[in-house]
C-alpha cells in the first residue's frame, strides 16, 4: 500500500460525495479529520515509547516507505527534512557519478531545498533532464513537504532561472521503475551495443570500468548508435560521425542536441535501468 495513493483515493471519494450531497461531504470531512487526529495521537504515543525502549528499531522502521509515509503524514518522522533529502541524494549519486557528475545539498529552509549540480552535470545541456528525473523525484519522494527546489549549476532551456516549482515535476508521485538489463554485457568495451528493455532500444557501452546507457538514436541524423566505437571519451555516430562526450552525459561535441541518457545502476545484484524515467 502506498500512503500517497491512499490519500489521493480518499480525496477522490470526498470529491464524489461533495458532488452529490454538500451536508454529507462536510460530515465526511469532519469524520476524516477526527480519524486522522486519533491515529496521529496513537502513533505519537507509540513512537515516544519505542524511542525510549529501542531507538534503533525506530530508525529501521522509518526506513520502510509505508511507515515513513504515515509518519510524514502526521509530522512524526524522526528525521528532519534535511536528513531525508540528504539520504535521497545519496541514493541517486551512483547514477550521477556514472556520467561524471554529482550533487550537493546546500540547505533546506522555508520549504525550499537548495542543491548544486557538480562535475559534468554543471552547466551541461542535459543537466535539466538529469536533475528532473534523477534528483528531483527522489528529493520530493523523501520530503513531500518541500515546496520547490532551487538549483545551482543547471542550464535550463531559454536561460530561465534555476527555481523549479515542485508541483511541476512529473516524478513527484513515483519513483522510476528499475528494470534489469538482461542483454549480454560480457565483452562490451569501446563499442556500442543495442539492447531492448521493455519495448525501448538502448545504446549501451562500457568506458573503462563504467557502463553507460542512452536512448538509441543519434539526435543529429536519427540513425542507430549500434556499432559505434569510442574515440577516447567521445562516441562517434556511425551514420553522420557526430561526436558525443560519454562521460559528460552525452553532451554533443559542438553545436547541436545531446544524447538522451537513461539512469543506470550497476551493483552486485546486476545492472538496472530506469527506462520509464524519460
Amino acid at each position: 500500500m502506498n500512503v500517497e495513493a491512499a490519500g489521493q483515493r480518499v480525496e477522490d471519494l470526498l470529491d464524489q460525495i461533495a458532488g452529490r450531497d454538500e451536508v454529507a461531504a462536510e460530515l465526511t470531512e469532519e469524520l476524516v479529520r477526527e480519524l486522522m487526529a486519533l491515529y496521529g495521537a496513537g502513533l505519537a504515543r507509540i513512537l515516544e515509547r519505542l524511542y525510549r525502549a529501542a531507538p534503533e528499531a525506530l530508525t529501521d522502521m522509518s526506513a520502510d516507505p509505508l511507515v515513513a509515509g504515515l509518519l510524514m503524514l502526521h509530522d512524526l518522522h524522526p528525521s528532519d527534512a534535511t536528513a531525508r533529502v540528504e539520504a535521497a541524494l545519496e541514493g541517486v549519486r551512483p547514477y550521477l557519478a556514472s556520467h561524471g557528475g554529482g550533487v550537493q545539498l546546500i540547505g533546506v529552509a522555508d520549504g525550499v531545498a537548495t542543491l548544486r549540480l557538480e562535475g559534468s552535470c554543471d552547466g551541461c545541456g542535459s543537466s535539466q533532464v538529469t536533475l528532473q528525473h534523477a534528483v528531483e523525484g527522489a528529493v520530493l519522494e523523501a520530503a513531500p513537504e518541500i515546496e520547490r527546489i532551487e538549483v545551482e549549476g543547471v542550464a535550463p532551456p531559454g536561460g530561465a532561472g534555476g527555481l523549479i516549482p515542485a508541483e511541476s515535476l512529473s516524478l513527484r508521485r513515483r519513483d522510476p521503475e528499475w528494470e534489469a538489463l538482461s542483454g549480454p554485457l560480457d565483452g562490451i568495451a569501446d563499442v556500442v551495443t543495442a539492447q531492448q528493455v521493455n519495448g525501448s532500444t538502448l545504446a549501451v557501452l562500457r568506458l573503462e570500468e563504467q557502463l553507460y546507457a542512452y536512448r538509441d538514436g543519434c539526435p543529429a541524423c536519427g540513425g542507430s548508435l549500434a556499432g559505434a566505437r569510442l574515440r577516447g571519451d567521445l562516441l562517434d555516430c556511425p551514420g553522420c560521425a557526430r561526436s558525443y562526450d560519454v562521460r559528460r552525459a552525452g553532451r554533443a561535441a559542438g553545436d547541436g542536441p545531446d544524447l538522451n541518457p537513461v539512469p543506470l545502476l550497476e551493483d552486485p545484484s546486476g545492472v538496472r535501468v530506469a527506462v520509464g524515467a524519460f
